[in-house]
Protein backbone atom coordinates (compact mmCIF):
# COMPACT_ATOMS: atom_id res chain seq x y z
CA UNK A 1 0.00 0.00 0.00
CA UNK A 2 3.02 2.16 0.12
CA UNK A 3 2.40 5.29 -2.28
CA UNK A 4 -1.35 4.67 -3.41
CA UNK A 5 -2.45 7.93 -2.46
CA UNK A 6 0.61 9.33 -4.58
CA UNK A 7 -0.49 7.58 -7.25
CA UNK A 8 -3.58 8.32 -7.51
CA UNK A 9 -2.81 11.90 -7.09
CA UNK A 10 -0.98 11.58 -9.99
CA UNK A 11 -3.62 9.66 -11.58
CA UNK A 12 -6.30 12.64 -10.79
CA UNK A 13 -3.76 14.86 -12.25
CA UNK A 14 -3.04 13.41 -14.87
CA UNK A 15 -6.80 13.09 -16.29
CA UNK A 16 -7.56 16.69 -15.08
CA UNK A 17 -9.23 18.57 -17.38
CA UNK A 18 -6.58 21.16 -19.55
CA UNK A 19 -9.70 23.66 -20.41
CA UNK A 20 -12.22 25.27 -18.27
CA UNK A 21 -15.09 26.88 -19.92
CA UNK A 22 -15.90 29.73 -18.26
CA UNK A 23 -18.31 32.76 -17.96
CA UNK A 24 -17.78 36.29 -17.26
CA UNK A 25 -19.66 39.68 -17.59
CA UNK A 26 -17.07 42.10 -18.84
CA UNK A 27 -18.20 45.88 -17.89
CA UNK A 28 -17.85 47.66 -21.35
CA UNK A 29 -15.08 50.14 -20.20
CA UNK A 30 -13.08 47.36 -19.97
CA UNK A 31 -11.58 46.56 -23.80
CA UNK A 32 -8.49 45.07 -22.25
CA UNK A 33 -10.06 42.39 -20.50
CA UNK A 34 -12.02 41.37 -23.67
CA UNK A 35 -9.17 41.60 -25.42
CA UNK A 36 -7.01 39.46 -23.57
CA UNK A 37 -9.93 36.79 -23.48
CA UNK A 38 -9.91 36.67 -27.28
CA UNK A 39 -6.57 36.12 -27.25
CA UNK A 40 -5.48 33.76 -24.77
CA UNK A 41 -9.20 31.35 -25.01
CA UNK A 42 -11.56 30.51 -27.47
CA UNK A 43 -14.26 32.54 -26.77
CA UNK A 44 -18.09 30.33 -27.68
CA UNK A 45 -20.61 33.19 -26.85
CA UNK A 46 -20.72 37.26 -26.59
CA UNK A 47 -24.15 38.78 -25.05
CA UNK A 48 -24.31 42.33 -24.04
CA UNK A 49 -26.22 43.43 -20.87
CA UNK A 50 -26.59 46.18 -18.97
CA UNK A 51 -23.56 45.39 -16.56
CA UNK A 52 -21.52 44.86 -19.34
CA UNK A 53 -20.73 41.87 -22.29
CA UNK A 54 -21.33 38.64 -20.60
CA UNK A 55 -18.34 36.34 -22.49
CA UNK A 56 -18.74 32.86 -22.15
CA UNK A 57 -15.04 31.23 -23.07
CA UNK A 58 -12.60 27.92 -23.62
CA UNK A 59 -9.82 28.63 -21.49
CA UNK A 60 -6.57 26.59 -20.61
CA UNK A 61 -6.26 25.51 -16.82
CA UNK A 62 -2.61 28.24 -16.65
CA UNK A 63 -4.99 30.57 -18.56
CA UNK A 64 -8.08 30.55 -16.07
CA UNK A 65 -5.56 31.01 -13.14
CA UNK A 66 -4.40 33.89 -14.52
CA UNK A 67 -7.60 35.53 -15.55
CA UNK A 68 -8.51 34.96 -11.94
CA UNK A 69 -5.39 37.09 -10.79
CA UNK A 70 -6.23 39.55 -13.04
CA UNK A 71 -9.64 40.05 -12.02
CA UNK A 72 -9.89 38.92 -8.10
CA UNK A 73 -9.78 42.81 -6.53
CA UNK A 74 -12.57 43.85 -9.34
CA UNK A 75 -15.18 42.07 -8.41
CA UNK A 76 -16.29 40.48 -11.96
CA UNK A 77 -19.22 38.18 -12.13
CA UNK A 78 -17.30 34.58 -13.02
CA UNK A 79 -18.40 31.38 -13.07
CA UNK A 80 -17.35 27.91 -14.31
CA UNK A 81 -19.73 26.86 -16.67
Amino acid sequence: GDGIDALLDAFDNAFAPVEEKIAIVVPHRDGRTRAWLHRHGRVVEETDQEAGTRVVVWLSTRAAGQLQQMIEAEGYDVSRV
